[in-house]
């Protein structure tokens, strides 16, 4: 353990040698923040290292939650459950169950979700899933100046929230779908992948926009929504269809 004489204590759930990891531990340090490392993320040591050190924040992915969460069952009230004050989640979207539970099990934790990549330096975009001064799941559905929706299209894929100040994205369309390619640019970039030249890092339309590989489009209340993988998806009598957004329909 790190420590010195802060407000907040951040426990290392994810490794350094991973993004989410690395990029967390330097926010954190730039705020003077006591730092709780363990060998290796389990549930059980890290709810002990809670308990111990008061750990007020820690990030997450779907797994991880899930593990936190059922590790101490049989214990009605524990040590940690007030010291937690905030939750970010990424590596994938946690179910509306997963974010009540996790509501009941860190009862003060404000919780919320990231999307990004490593070659973005991490997060892209943030939402908040549960605030306990609402004491109600979030519902992303705000527009930044008060308007109403335009769309009379039902929302498609997985909100994953709006993009950081630093942050500019764009969808690249092909026709007259709203749904593209995500790109992103700005200080947050990577300059390009080993052994590619800067002429080769994007074409020439979309210069100085790195491509994610992703599938999405910007909904009317200006959050991003992934609908898939751009290799995964699939022609099927002239429309468009993602393994994701099947998979979430039988999920349903």
């Amino acid at each position: 353990m790190f420590c010195c004489v802060a407000l907040q204590v951040y426990l290392h759930t994810a490794p350094l040698c991973h993004i989410g990891g690395l990029s967390s531990a330097f926010a954190m340090l730039m705020t003077g923040a006591c730092h709780v490392l363990i060998p290796k993320f389990d549930a059980k040591s890290a709810i002990e290292a809670i308990e111990k050190h008061g750990v007020t924040s820690l990030i997450t992915v779907p797994a991880i939650m899930a593990d936190l969460i059922s590790a101490p069952r049989g214990k009605e009230i524990w040590k940690g459950r007030n010291s937690i004050k905030k939750i970010l989640n990424g590596g994938g979207g946690l179910s509306t169950k997963l974010i009540k539970d996790a509501a009941q099990f860190f009862p003060r934790a404000k919780l919320l979700s990231a999307y990004g990549m490593t070659e973005t330096c991490s997060s892209l975009t943030f939402m908040t899933l549960y605030d306990p001064k609402l004491e109600i799941p979030i519902q992303p559905l705000e527009t930044s100046d008060g308007r109403k929706p335009t769309s009379v299209h039902p929302p498609q894929g997985v909100c994953v929230g709006k993009p950081a100040p630093h942050v500019e994205l764009k969808i690249y369309v092909e026709g007259s779908s709203r749904i593209g390619r995500i790109l992103t640019r700005g200080p947050h970039v990577m300059l390009r992948y080993w052994d590619q030249s800067s002429s080769d890092a994007s074409d020439s339309s979309n210069k100085d926009w790195l491509d994610t590989g992703d599938i999405g489009y910007i909904d009317d209340y200006g959050n991003l929504r992934l609908i898939g993988r751009t290799n995964g998806r699939i022609k099927s009598g002239g429309e468009n269809v993602y393994p994701e957004e099947v998979s979430a329909s039988y999920m349903h």
